[in-house]
């Protein structure tokens, strides 16, 4: 019989995150394994909050992108033509279809879920991060604690929830051979050139980022230094550093393999998709150490890793790079195959055995 399950996002998914993507890629993968899959995108949480003109303003943005379709992820994203993509005014139960489980992501969809009666689905929450940037910490701990199904994509996250009391279901997130993978040798590629993500949220290191690539600027007056983002270029960022915005997935994949080093300065992550995907392309990854990254890098092996929430290890850990060459040639070689186990057929498979046994 074929089974049925509503994924319940936060808002439009028209902004690239690697989030999203995990629960794009299953929302695929299991409508190509025969599921009827819902992705619900809502213009708001709740209307009855808002006053009269907000909620006149938010009905006219609901159906300026419900006719132009523009809450989709169109020119990032590629959806099986099966995936039922479900705009809706807000996240009150009647919007919601009927179906057997019922999957809330971001954590303010998470009470949401709880109150949806039987026939909405087998309640779960999928937990990508500790979202202590929506709500305060406490707040966000009492969603964990919610009696729905958990499935958490990394280990520093299953300790908390264990800590918490609560079980919950380990998944780590799945890759993309075919596509992330190494078309430029890493000898044949400037040995002095850096790549990172520029993001609005302080808990990705941005700004530590900034402040390294000025310092590594000052001692090596060649060095090129390129970033990549979602949103507009800040008008103070630095001239010497390259800006793409809104990069196509072919694009980003010419980014990491025309560096020799990524840089992942983050305060805070789940389980990174970007790290990973250069990995996979042959980037010498420095990343913070902090529990997203450890997921799969090790240190000095696969990859680097340094103090995070402050852009002087990272200058000295890369000018350690930058000295020894030959040793970072080595990890750039062991990075791909380190990350041959998180294959997204046996994620997927996981998955759909957390739902069904749940």
């Amino acid at each position: 019989m074929q089974k049925s399950a509503t994924f319940i996002l936060g808002s439009r998914g028209n902004v690239p995150t690697g989030g999203l993507k995990i629960i794009y890629e299953y929302a695929n993968r299991l409508a190509r394994n025969g599921w009827t899959i819902n992705v619900v995108y809502p213009a708001t949480y709740c209307a009855d909050i808002l006053s009269w003109w907000r909620r006149m303003r938010m009905r006219f943005h609901y159906f300026r992108l419900k006719i132009f379709k523009l809450y989709l992820p169109t020119v990032w994203f590629e959806f099986d033509p099966r995936v039922n993509m479900i705009w809706v005014p807000n996240l009150n139960e009647r919007y919601i279809p009927d179906a057997d489980f019922v999957i809330a992501c971001p954590v303010l969809s998470a009470m949401f879920v709880l109150s949806y009666p039987a026939n909405k689905g087998r309640k779960f929450y999928f937990i990508q991060g500790f979202e202590d940037w929506t709500l305060k910490k406490e707040d966000v701990e009492k969603t964990w604690k919610f009696p729905l199904r958990k499935i958490v994509i990394a280990k520093w996250l299953q300790d908390i929830a264990n800590n918490l009391g609560e079980n919950v279901v380990y998944i780590p997130n799945g890759l993309d051979f075919s596509f992330f993978k190494v078309t430029v040798p890493f000898k044949n590629r400037p040995t002095h050139s850096i790549l990172f993500i520029s993001h609005v949220l302080e808990l990705k290191g941005t700004r530590f980022a900034i402040e390294a690539s000025k310092k590594l600027k000052a001692l090596y007056p060649h060095i090129i230094i390129r970033t990549f983002s979602a949103y507009s270029k800040p008008a103070n960022f630095p001239e010497f550093i390259e800006f793409h915005q809104n990069p196509s997935q072919e694009s980003i994949r010419k980014l990491y393999n025309s560096s020799s080093i990524f840089l992942s300065p983050s305060l805070s992550e789940g389980w990174p998709l970007p790290p990973a995907e250069a990995m996979l392309c042959g980037c010498v990854v420095l990343a913070t150490d902090i529990g997203g990254h450890r997921e799969y890098i090790e240190d000095e092996i696969n990859g680097y890793l340094c103090l995070p929430g402050s852009a002087d290890p990272i200058v000295e850990r890369i000018e350690w790079i930058l000295a020894n060459k030959n040793k970072a040639e080595k990890v750039s070689d062991n990075a791909p195959d380190s990350l041959r186990r998180f294959d997204w057929d046996s994620r997927v498979k996981l998955f759909e055995q957390a739902l069904l046994s749940g």
